[in-house]
């Protein structure tokens, strides 16, 4: 298996804040097989497996339920264009 550390935790951590723990667990446990995993995303498959098993909130760990919380609901933006010039 590659080593792609780095961007598993960071997928891991992405699929936590959208609430799709089971695919953030499935990515952290990737990431602890390789030989970079620490402690701390042992602490996250850890917090994955207790939201999952519902031991644990979403509201207590890192996950959706935080964010809905401090976050207004996004209102409709204008696009954004940029204009390239070619030379």
């Amino acid at each position: 298996m590659p080593n792609y550390f780095k961007a598993l935790t960071r997928r891991a951590k992405a699929y936590e804040h959208l609430g799709l723990y089971k695919q953030a667990l499935s990515d952290i446990q990737k990431a602890n097989k390789t030989n970079m995993a620490n402690a701390d995303t042992a602490e996250i498959e850890k917090r994955l497996r207790d939201t999952i098993s519902g031991k644990r909130t979403a509201a207590n760990g890192f996950g959706a339920g935080k964010l809905a919380s401090n976050r207004k609901a996004p209102g409709r933006q204008q696009p954004f264009y940029v204009q390239v010039r070619v030379v």
